[in-house]
């Protein structure tokens, strides 16, 4: 089927090859998986995860006032120019990467993991188990 060159479409993708008319149509076949984590479930991790307990085992942090700062793990650097705000659970490089983000994007980044495995990780850290239905479960600790 010929589109035309102004037509959009999620599934076909036209790339420019040598041909009769320069055009050749490409199925795209999604790799994607599904999420069934709701925003609960994010939240709850999120709450539960200190995240400065987390990256201060990638890197030493020290606290400035009410944040902490060290070198950025994932580039090379001599000045701190990596920032952790544990209030509002959120990181922050001001240096090379300029990368930032929450604790999911952190293990994500730093072990070159997808969001479904860092958010499992981090609820296995935290205690809470993922039933896969957006309900999370927190797991019984034995004392």
């Amino acid at each position: 089927m010929r589109y035309p060159p102004f037509f959009s479409c999620s599934l076909v993708h036209r790339k420019r090859i040598g041909g009769s008319n320069g055009f050749r149509d490409r199925k795209h076949r999604s790799k994607r998986v599904q999420c069934v984590m709701d925003d609960a479930e994010k939240e709850l991790i999120r709450t539960r995860t200190d995240i400065v307990e987390l990256i201060s085992s990638y890197t030493s942090l020290k606290q400035a006032g009410s944040r902490y700062k060290g070198l950025c793990p994932f580039h090379q650097e001599k000045t701190p120019s990596f920032t952790v705000d544990p209030e509002t659970s959120r990181w922050r490089c001001f240096g090379a990467c300029q990368e930032g983000g929450d604790v999911f994007k952190f293990l994500e980044k730093a072990e070159s993991l997808t969001f479904i495995e860092a958010a499992e990780r981090l609820a296995e850290r935290a205690g809470i188990t993922l039933t896969g239905k957006g309900d999370a479960i927190e797991a019984q600790r034995l004392r």
